[in-house]
């Protein structure tokens, strides 16, 4: 961390040596890095051992078809919760260089950097603790120690999306913007409890079976990736986006978000003026 830490802040206040970084590459190559990390929770799910006996489906019986169905269920929705965290991820994210955290600010392009680190670390905790409760999908016998670390990664993971969406903005411009901020507000208050109710797991009695933590921390995750795509629908995001390029930056150069394409009178009279510049040629 300090091998990282260090030269970020020197070229911090040095801001005349330091040489722009490439948005897009920075963004992929982290985007790859979570998915690494998400990929070990998939692998170690697979890889995890039941405690179910292993029997044919002739000679099951009730018991048995219950306990399979149950450990069916936590799989299904283990690998679930770890597409939602995926999902929440790469949505409060942006990919567009000039809306982005690293090319708007020195500061929260440190802070977008830095975040990743605690992400990892929640992650991989996730993977590791549903390798440990998935064998258990249909018992008690839980340590419970991996209970809170489970809670505790991905209430930490949510979070860490949340603190993504401001961060590119900014604080003043996700909290001022006046289009749409009360539904805008609304639904990040929504994934913050969504975060801190992960922590109601650990208050769930001792004889909790091992899918019942799996199918709650499932239907968390999921209803927060939802909050995450309705906050990105075009009225939110735009009118967002329209406060910080017009009223903040007074940027008139971006059209429809697109750093590419001028506006259309910008256009015209530049083809105009290059046009003028041949003829005189």
């Amino acid at each position: 961390v300090i091998l990282f830490v260090v030269p970020v802040l020197m070229g911090w206040y040095h801001k005349k040596h330091l040489v722009p970084i490439h948005v897009e590459y920075t963004v992929r190559r982290m985007g790859e890095m979570v998915m690494l990390m998400l990929g070990e929770g998939v692998l170690s799910l697979v890889l995890s051992e039941s405690t179910i006996e292993s029997r044919s489906l002739a000679e099951c019986g009730r018991s048995c078809w219950l306990s399979k169905g149950k450990s069916a269920i936590s799989f299904a929705a283990s690998f679930l919760l770890l597409f939602a965290l995926l999902w929440c991820y790469f949505r409060s994210n942006r990919f567009a260089r000039h809306h982005h955290a690293v090319r708007r600010s020195s500061l929260r392009g440190i802070a977008w950097n830095l975040s990743h680190y605690p992400l990892s670390i929640a992650l991989i905790c996730a993977g590791k603790s549903i390798k440990s409760i998935q064998p258990y999908a249909a018992s008690t016998k839980i340590d419970r120690a991996y209970v809170r670390a489970f809670s505790y990664s991905v209430g930490l993971s949510l979070l860490i999306a949340c603190y993504f969406q401001v961060l590119h903005p900014g604080w003043d411009a996700f909290f001022n913007a006046p289009r749409m901020r009360a539904k805008r507000l609304g639904y990040f208050t929504a994934k913050i409890f969504i975060a801190l109710m992960c922590l109601l797991e650990l208050s769930f009695p001792e004889y909790t079976e091992g899918y019942i933590f799996m199918l709650y921390m499932c239907l968390l995750t999921a209803v927060s990736a939802l909050i995450v795509s309705l906050e990105k629908s075009p009225k939110i995001d735009r009118g967002l986006w329209y406060y910080v390029d017009h009223a903040i930056n007074n940027d008139s150069l971006y059209h429809d978000h697109d750093a590419n394409q001028l506006p259309v009178d910008r256009q015209s009279s530049r083809t105009s003026t290059l046009h003028g510049a041949h003829g005189h040629g």
